[in-house]
């Protein structure tokens, strides 16, 4: 075997007779391409032959949605495209292509959740994605930020033809909730100067309860005093109970009262009876002499029909 510049060559010596003839052959060598799904190569797969010292160039063409990632260059990881083969011996090329993917980070506010949870996706190129805002009980959907831009759509769908981020916002724009009112003593039996305790529960699943007031006129309303309820350490899954004393007051006095509650979002609810306010009465109170004066008068008046109805026997003859 003798080198030649570039290629090789072979030299076979025939002789015939008293002849000597030199016979010159080329070497040549193959190249086989091949590769995965996802695109094609220039020239395409198949197997090529060459001679001996040629250099050969291969581009890899990925199909839509797909790029290139390496060729295997007889095993061996190659990235360059396109990629140069110098054909000294048989070679096998095979190029390798991948999904184009792209990432979604999804996260949330405080007060609710999504659907899919919170957490990184991988999504391949194209991909329509649809994500869900889930709200906590007292809290609502507010917006979304898609990659830092305020939309209100929910559900929104995703096209993920790039890598996005988006963050559920949720919002307390719900007030608490105050139950009916309960009071001792009873409406109808408040005597004079005597104080009144008001019951109440109070719910609020968002961002919980602030405060809750007792405002109470004895005007009707013209004007009115406000009383902090004091929370009770009673075990409840849903509520709060709270609770507030009104001072007694003079007979013939007619209490109106109402309850406000605010949660600590800044909403707040309030409790009124429909708008009329609950209402009690101090009823009077008779003084001992009053009642004794009374008794006695009762006491002649009947005396003195009796007589009137029973006639002496005298005046029956």
């Amino acid at each position: 075997m003798i080198s030649n510049q570039e290629n090789t060559y072979l030299y076979f010596i025939y002789r015939h007779s008293t002849k000597t003839v030199f016979i010159q052959a080329l070497i040549s060598y193959e190249l086989t391409i091949t590769t995965t799904e996802g695109g094609t190569t220039i020239p395409a797969p198949g197997t090529y032959t060459y001679v001996s010292g040629a250099t050969v160039s291969v581009t890899a063409i990925p199909n839509a949605g797909f790029s290139f990632k390496y060729w295997l260059l007889d095993s061996v990881k190659r990235t360059e495209n396109p990629i140069t083969v110098i054909m000294d011996s048989n070679h096998t090329l095979h190029a390798v292509f991948t999904q184009i993917t792209y990432q979604l980070s999804i996260t949330s506010t405080t007060g609710g959740t999504t659907n899919p949870a919170p957490g990184i996706y991988t999504y391949v190129n194209g991909t329509h994605v649809v994500i869900t805002a889930v709200p906590n009980n007292g809290f609502s959907f507010d917006y979304w930020l898609l990659d830092g831009v305020k939309t209100t759509q929910n559900p929104i769908t995703i096209i993920m033809n790039a890598n996005h981020t988006l963050e559920a916002h949720f919002i307390d724009n719900i007030p608490p909730e105050i139950s009916e009112p309960w009071q001792d003593p009873p409406a109808n039996n408040v005597q004079p100067l005597q104080n009144v305790t008001v019951w109440v529960n109070v719910t609020d699943y968002g961002t919980g309860i602030k405060n809750v007031t007792l405002w109470y006129s004895i005007n009707n309303g013209t004007t009115w005093t406000i009383i902090n309820m004091t929370e009770l350490p009673i075990p409840s899954n849903t509520w709060i109970t709270y609770k507030a004393t009104i001072k007694g007051y003079e007979n013939f006095t007619w209490i109106t009262y109402k309850i406000v509650a605010y949660d600590n979002a800044g909403n707040n609810a309030t409790k009124d009876n429909n708008g009329y306010g609950y209402k009690y009465h101090v009823i009077p109170e008779f003084r001992t002499t009053t009642i004794l004066s009374l008794f006695m008068l009762t006491t002649l008046i009947v005396t003195v029909l009796l007589k009137k109805k029973i006639k002496p026997k005298s005046q029956l003859h």
